[in-house]
């Protein structure tokens, strides 16, 4: 189950903890579920969960006592708490709030809510630790975004601001994953332009067990990176930069054609500066990059990156084409395209989705649905 998300529920009642299970383990996540709060307190020796949900009452140790502990046991660790109880008197909620809960949901839960309140709080806590890139889809299509995240390996999220509604992608190994991801990828693919924000997971070491690393830092440490593309020709170059390493550091940028980096640049930044000098020293690395890559170095670029393309250049056109007239509402030629494509490399997750969505629009346009 390596990947999955681990989440950790308490109650002593055994139709709860099974109603908690059913509901978390249908949006993918890998649920523990246990009877007292000791079980729980040693089985979190052993893994680290990314939320915990308790109820408040049960025998021995209850919901707050239990979280006091965890705290103690496990200083390094910001792990959010959820309680659950049948008790709605403000006292029993304000002391839950104040013993530091991150939400308080009353007995019965409705699913939908519970699955809302978790995403929220789960989204909360990554963002607060990931390394992040901005970017919008004017300028860099969805198709060269999924390329991007399947060739990267991302685990993580990517957020799409379209209007005043947001829509999230959940990514594992480059893999889009999660319930609703078909009705999402829909809804984004007649998107022309919107903001998009790219949330890469932090790697956790803790399972090596042994040596030492830093503190996680917070958002305000972590300037957002730059995602951006410049096309030239018939070339698309993907540049990224980013901060790298911990003491000394670097601002680093990057030039992608084809999933392969072609060109790598870095510079040093002082110690102890701002979070805002950080960023500024960002834009100002990737705008040079971005200016040399128009300027001087697109020619040799050009020349180095043909001499190994092969069939991905007919791939990624039929790929990009059938976004063309998807958008445009012919789904018949995107799904042709797109079976095009995916012979070219069948390994490809994200075309047998697009297809699938096609044909379902097509018949919907076909009956007047």
């Amino acid at each position: 189950m390596t990947g999955q998300t681990f989440i950790v529920v308490v109650d002593d009642d055994e139709a709860h903890l099974a109603f908690a299970a059913e509901v978390l383990g249908r949006e993918g996540y890998a649920v523990r579920t246990f009877a007292d709060a000791i079980s729980a307190l040693d089985h979190c020796t052993r893994e680290a969960p990314a939320l915990v949900i308790s109820d408040v009452m049960m025998p021995e140790i209850g919901g707050f006592e239990l979280q006091g502990r965890y705290s103690r046991q496990f200083p390094e660790r910001s792990t959010p708490f959820v309680f659950l109880s049948s008790l709605s008197d403000a006292h029993t909620i304000t002391r839950g709030l104040d013993a530091g809960a991150d939400d308080y949901l009353q007995k019965p839960v409705d699913p939908a809510v519970l699955m809302a309140k978790v995403r929220a709080i789960l989204r909360r806590r990554r963002r607060a630790t990931q390394s992040s890139f901005r970017g919008d889809l004017g300028a860099f299509p969805l198709s060269s975004l999924f390329r991007f995240c399947e060739t990267q390996g991302l685990t993580g999220y990517v957020d799409f601001f379209v209007g005043d509604t947001l829509h999230s992608l959940q990514f594992r190994a480059g893999q889009i994953v999660g319930d609703g991801a078909e009705e999402t990828l829909s809804r984004l693919s007649e998107v022309a332009a919107a903001p998009f924000v790219v949330h890469s997971a932090v790697v956790d070491f803790a399972a090596l067990g042994c040596g030492t690393a830093p503190p996680p830092r917070t958002a305000a440490e972590l300037p957002l990176g730059r995602l951006s593309t410049v096309r030239l020709r018939s070339k698309v170059f993907q540049v990224q930069t980013e901060v790298v390493g911990d003491g000394p550091r670097f601002v680093v940028s990057i030039v992608l054609v084809d999933a392969r980096t072609v060109w790598k640049h870095s510079e040093r930044v002082p110690e102890d500066v701002e979070p805002s000098q950080v960023a500024a020293a960002i834009d100002r690395l990737h705008d040079y990059i971005e200016q040399k890559l128009n300027d001087r170095m697109a020619e040799e670029l050009l020349r180095r990156a043909a001499a190994a393309v092969g069939r991905r250049d007919e791939f990624h056109e039929l790929f990009d084409t059938g976004f063309d007239r998807f958008r445009a509402r012919d789904f018949t030629g995107a799904i042709e395209h797109w079976e095009r494509a995916l012979a070219i490399d069948p390994s490809n997750a994200a075309l047998p989705v697009n297809i699938r969505i096609a044909r379902e629009k097509a018949v919907a346009a076909a009956t007047g649905g």
